[in-house]
């Protein structure tokens, strides 16, 4: 139907996957007619199609421009397939990362499959908010099996790994899905130094022995304890480590968190927390930010650009293991399959696993050695909204170029988009918390308008309407759902029928938002609840708008 179709091409978009012909064409022109033939006629390229959930890694100079060859093969009818599901990735001049790849293989196993939308496909779009949130390469790497568990004979063909951005994050995704369902998964790269490639035989097949035997099922444990051995400077070292391997995934994160700098840990859980509960992902340029602002640091400097990290890519050091970086591509580059150097605004950090989260918010970390990362969502919100509030009491100047204020101040839009979701969901039980709200509205200063100037709840638009007048604090703490707020607000004295905003009066916007407790509010401190004015024109027609029959 219509709205299926409709739905589907907002969902492919959201997911942003990059065109993979271009990428391919361009492989198929650099190659010669016969080149790869050899190759795709013998009887290790025919075992690994034919045979379910089978792997095979080729390697060395010789097998440049083989993929297309080999792509172009797996397309053409094999007498069991009749549709085969073939999803293909080429890496090229190191511009292209795991999470832009894992895109594209979502995009092109869907489009092979049934119609209607794919039901993992459809399931990762309404884990992130309908399309308003980014799913991080752990989301991904999920609906990507999920969908590759619901095909019959799946191929993936991965080129030139060397040429990957974030290769550590590829390997761990080569880890996770290879052997996975019936898939049938092909990577070539050039023979390059990594970390096994240090290691003797004698070492590598001790370090595949004790690791396959110690898994257990768990795909995250196995890259773990790879980062682990890395570290490793002898031989002797690493048979050591093998001998004392955590016989858990918790285990292992505790590890982790063992060998950060004790001077780290307090930075750590601070990006730990943001990361677990941020409603998008968040760029490395909005990790350094958060790690210079200090909320607690009431009457003192909230934000000192001195703190801001030197190197920003520090933040693995500081978080070890338990987050990763991957790129952000811009809408021009996928469209054109062009991809520039990934940069400080485009990096975007994550958690390095979902298993991350689970782990620090379980009692296994609060009541163990990691006890001071433990955190809930009711902690982690309190936190980000301390932070954001922090950062904007910086602003005590009005924003005359808004692009120079998103290069020098990464978090400025995060903070004042998202501050008051954050401190909704925490309730606003802390004292910090109150105190930062309140000295944010003051309607006098140049702190409130700027966070005004930065994100109006009200929306943009409705500021260049001629006749509108901006909301005061208790006009915004009613639309935005702040109960304590505006209970301060009121015990101040700040009147409760005081005209502005879109809805032209606080007790308009709590009702245009289902805030019956913030209404409720407002008429026991004498809300006029038959004031005419504002968009809705009653608090009937306001309550009507959202369907809040309570309100009603």
């Amino acid at each position: 139907s219509i709205c299926v179709d409709e739905r589907r091409d907002k969902i492919f978009a959201w997911l942003a996957a990059p065109d993979h012909q271009p990428s391919h064409t361009s492989a198929q022109k650099k190659t010669q007619p016969d080149t790869g033939l050899w190759f795709v006629r013998g009887e290790t390229f025919k075992a690994w199609r034919d045979l379910p959930h089978s792997t095979l890694w080729l390697h060395g100079k010789s097998i440049a421009h083989l993929s297309s060859t080999l792509v172009n093969e797996l397309f053409l009818p094999n007498g069991r397939d009749p549709l085969p599901a073939v999803a293909y990735f080429y890496f090229t001049n190191k511009q292209t990362g795991t999470n832009v790849a894992v895109r594209s293989l979502i995009n092109q196993l869907s489009l092979t499959m049934a119609s209607d939308i794919q039901a993992a496909v459809e399931s990762l779009y309404s884990q992130h908010s309908e399309g308003w949130q980014s799913p991080t390469l752990g989301t991904l790497i999920s609906t990507l099996k999920s969908l590759i568990a619901s095909i019959p004979h799946p191929y993936i063909v991965l080129d030139a790994l060397e040429e990957c951005l974030d290769r550590n994050e590829l390997l761990r995704l080569i880890q996770e899905i290879h052997g996975f369902g019936s898939l049938h998964l092909l990577a070539t790269s050039r023979e390059e130094l990594d970390i096994t490639d240090m290691w003797s035989p004698e070492v590598k097949e001790k370090v595949e022995t004790s690791l396959m035997n110690g898994a257990h099922g768990m795909f995250r444990w196995v890259p773990c304890q790879l980062d682990a051995l890395g570290k490793c400077h002898t031989s002797a070292a690493v048979e050591a480590a093998l001998q004392s391997l955590p016989r858990t995934l918790y285990e292992t994160y505790d590890n982790i968190f063992l060998n950060i700098q004790e001077a780290d840990r307090q930075s750590a859980l601070k990006v730990l927390q943001w990361l677990a509960f941020s409603v998008r992902a968040t760029s490395l340029a909005e990790t350094v930010e958060i790690l210079a602002t200090n909320p607690n640091m009431a009457g003192a400097c909230l934000f000192n650009p001195n703190e801001r990290l030197l190197n920003p890519q520090e933040v693995l050091i500081i978080c070890s293991s338990l987050v990763t970086i991957s790129e952000e591509s811009t809408a021009e580059e996928e469209n054109t399959g062009r991809y520039l150097p990934c940069t400080t605004n485009r990096a975007q950090v994550s958690l390095a696993h979902f298993s991350v989260k689970e782990y620090l918010t379980s009692g296994h970390v609060r009541g163990g050695c990691a006890s001071m990362l433990y955190f809930n969502q009711h902690m982690a919100d309190t936190f980000i909204a301390e932070t954001c509030l922090a950062y904007l009491l910086q602003f005590n100047q009005p924003f005359y170029n808004h692009g120079i204020r998103h290069l020098n101040y990464p978090l400025s839009q995060y903070a004042a988009e998202h501050w008051t979701h954050h401190a909704r969901s925490s309730g606003c039980s802390s004292d910090t918390l109150q105190w930062l709200i309140m000295a944010l509205l003051h309607s006098k200063d140049a702190m409130y308008t700027s966070w005004i100037e930065l994100h109006d709840p009200d929306g943009a638009l409705i500021r260049s309407f001629h006749n509108y007048r901006m909301g005061g604090p208790l006009y915004y703490t009613s639309l935005t759902g702040l109960e304590i707020p505006l209970l301060l607000l009121l015990a101040r004295g700040v009147e409760a029928n005081a005209h502005g905003g879109r809805c032209g009066s606080a007790l308009q916007a709590a009702a245009s938002k289902g805030h019956k407790e913030i209404v409720q509010l407002l008429l026991e401190h004498g809300a006029n609840a038959n004031a005419f004015g504002g968009q809705f024109g009653t608090v009937l027609q306001a309550a009507a708008s959202c369907g809040d029959m309570e309100i009603i």
